[in-house]
């Protein structure tokens, strides 16, 4: 499962890059069942821009997404830092909560 801010791009070289960043969604990326070596597979059917037509792989957008487990905490990245998490996981977009100041050019 991959959770990320905005939509993601999955196609091609374009994939992993972002085309908004302020449209309020959550970008939820699921492969069903991966082992090792599927996810290499998915990862070069992301690179031809046929990972959408993939039957174990699932992509929607949504403002709040819950993670359930059987497990109690899961090994979660949060900003390249992996560590366990206490489940559920709770995500959820909240428009305009932080304030971002720009200098001028």
């Amino acid at each position: 499962v991959f959770i990320g801010n905005n939509e993601y791009l999955i196609g091609g070289l374009e994939t992993g890059t972002r085309s908004e960043l302020n449209n309020h969604k959550l970008s939820v990326h699921i492969a069903h069942n991966p082992s090792r070596l599927r996810l290499i597979v998915l990862s070069f059917h992301a690179l031809l821009g046929d990972l959408q037509n993939q039957k174990d792989f699932d992509v929607f957008h949504t403002e709040k997404v819950n993670v359930e487990s059987f497990k109690p905490y899961l090994n979660v990245s949060i900003d390249g830092e992996v560590g366990p998490v206490k489940t559920p996981l709770n995500y959820e977009i909240i428009p305009n909560a932080i304030k971002v100041i720009v200098p001028k050019k």
